[in-house]
């Protein structure tokens, strides 16, 4: 892996990096900033497949993203989870929207949303391909 990254990047030296769906085609993107060099926008042509992604909001509080929230995702292959974060690392952040790859023949039960307060609220009939908002009830 350390020598395909080194062949991509101007210096392997990197000060932080996002991983995020940039061009909205179901996969995730990687946009890196090495150092002392120009930040390298890497458009992930590789997977094909379905995807959900899922925005929390949480109105009427400071936390309006939601950060600290546990999202499942269910479907008949397994479950798949993902947590709301703002940092991945120095210098390094994540987007508040998260983004669920699914298997080839996954079939999509529900979400489950673990809120930072405890509560829950359970999202079914959905499609892949779904870009989700949950509101917190």
């Amino acid at each position: 892996l350390e020598s395909i990254f080194s062949s991509f990047f101007v210096s392997p030296f990197l000060t932080h990096s996002v991983m995020a769906d940039l061009d909205l085609d179901g996969d995730l993107d990687i946009v890196v900033n090495p150092l002392r060099s120009l930040a390298q926008l890497f458009e992930n042509q590789l997977c094909g497949g379905d995807s959900v992604q899922v925005d929390l909001q949480w109105f009427g509080v400071p936390n309006r993203d939601a950060v600290g929230a546990t999202v499942t995702l269910v479907t008949n292959q397994g479950s798949y989870t993902r947590d709301v974060r703002v940092l991945s690392g120095y210098l390094s952040g994540d987007p508040t929207r998260l983004h669920f790859g699914l298997p080839a023949d996954a079939t999509l039960e529900r979400v489950v949303v673990q809120w930072p307060d405890g509560a829950e609220s359970v999202v079914a009939g959905l499609k892949a391909g779904t870009w989700l908002t949950i509101s917190r009830p």
